[in-house]
């Protein structure tokens, strides 16, 4: 234990002044190692996105365009909300046309990455394009990504209002009528 009675008053401020400051300092290294990370995995991202168009000539993919903005609606309680984003690259290949999505780092390129997967099938959304390429230029590879998605996203009664019902309605019945008069 240490016996504080020896301490001048003094003493006791200067310790405390001290460990704020040590406090102080402890959170601008933490602030200031989360933005050295950042910039250096922007870095990276920009040397990725850079080798990328030659990782994707070389699979035999034609580059359509870069840095495509996009957009598509979404209703939220009945009103429009758009959202914009933004494809690193629209390639071509065989009569096809894809988003290019460019990863780098460990996690990113990893379909077990759940952003990584949202973010390519909000693309499917957004861009009319025949599929979703995972590009991975720092280890030169490239994945065509398929979700699978249902036939019929959306009811009748949602597509064409209570009008859709009234069709399918109608046509059961005329279904109903020739096979009894058949």
């Amino acid at each position: 234990m240490i016996d504080w009675s020896h301490f001048a008053a003094d003493s006791i401020w200067c310790l405390v002044a001290a460990v704020l400051a040590a406090i102080v300092l402890l959170f601008a290294a933490r602030d200031l190692t989360a933005r050295w990370e950042r910039r250096r995995r922007w870095a990276r991202g920009r040397v990725a996105e850079s080798i990328a168009p030659a990782v994707l000539k070389q699979s035999g993919y034609e580059i359509l365009a870069a840095q495509m903005p996009g957009t598509y609606t979404l209703t939220v309680d009945g009103q429009a909300m758009n959202v914009a984003l933004r494809a690193d690259f629209i390639v071509a290949r065989q009569g096809l046309q894809y988003v290019a999505e460019v990863k780098s780092g460990r996690s990113a390129p990893q379909l077990s990455t759940a952003m990584t997967r949202r973010q390519l099938l909000e693309y499917l959304i957004a861009f009319p394009v025949d599929g979703i390429l995972l590009v991975d230029a720092e280890n030169r590879t490239i994945h065509e990504i398929q979700f699978p998605l249902p036939t019929r996203l959306v009811s009748p009664a949602t597509a064409y209002g209570s009008i859709g019902w009234v069709i399918a309605l109608l046509v059961l019945a005329a279904g109903v009528i020739i096979w009894f008069c058949v």
